[in-house]
């Protein structure tokens, strides 16, 4: 804010406009947006006084904020969306082309016989169930991993600075962790596995769309040999 003030009465900016936090008596903090403009100067151009007003934005910066979860996250579980995911997985392959010392891995899961949940519970019941994977697929992961719901049942992870042994270790305790803890819905016990498919993101990648399709062939192939279990397609493949 200084800066901006300071190059306003040097002359350099034509107005002088910042947003930034204060803290309140209560101990909270509020959005102040603060403008102002010299209206009269010296022969010398030394600014002799300003007028301002100053103006509580904290209603707005909510707005915008809710405006931004809504555009990048899914509404059912607040992981990343579908478009939200592709845009990170974008950065992370942009980052290993600058630099190849770094190794990520991609993972896509679905949860098994889905349809039967919905069929048999309801849809409720299977909202419940989504929830209930997010929550612990997020248990799992660490806090520079980006996890997102990219279909009905369908699920991504991108795990930065991982190698596949580190990967798969981590899908095959996440998938022991979903088989043990069946979702509770209405005094009734609803059993949940998922199948996962992984593969590292590499260099070669021309789009992300290349590794997403390795991770969804392992992922069918999770599916073919029966589900429940986690399947690796290497680049190679």
């Amino acid at each position: 804010m200084n800066e901006h003030l300071c190059s306003h009465l040097d002359g350099r900016l034509s107005h002088f406009a910042c947003e930034h936090r204060v803290r309140t008596d209560q101990g909270g903090w509020k959005w102040i947006l603060s403008r102002g403009l010299v209206v009269r100067r010296d022969p010398h151009g030394k600014p002799l006084r300003m007028v301002g007003t100053i103006t509580d934005i904290s209603e707005r910066k909510r707005m915008e904020q809710e405006l931004r979860e809504m555009a990048t996250t899914d509404y059912l579980t607040g992981l990343a969306n579908r478009r939200h995911f592709l845009e990170r997985v974008t950065e992370e392959l942009a980052r290993l082309k600058r630099d190849g010392g770094h190794q990520a891995v991609v993972l896509l899961l679905d949860l098994d016989y889905f349809k039967a949940v919905n069929d048999t519970y309801g849809h409720s019941a299977g909202d419940a169930v989504i929830r209930h994977f997010a929550r612990l697929m997020r248990d799992c992961l660490r806090r520079m991993d980006v996890p997102g719901r990219v279909g009905g049942e369908e699920f991504s992870v991108l795990l930065p600075d991982t190698d596949i042994d580190a990967a798969l270790h981590l899908a095959e305790r996440l998938r022991a962790r979903v088989a043990e803890a069946p979702v509770q819905v209405d005094h009734q016990q609803i059993p949940v596995t998922v199948s996962i498919g992984l593969t590292l993101l590499t260099q070669a990648d021309a789009s992300p769309y290349a590794a997403l399709q390795r991770a969804d062939l392992a992922l069918y192939r999770a599916k073919d040999r029966g589900r429940n279990r986690v399947e690796v397609l290497s680049a190679g493949d």
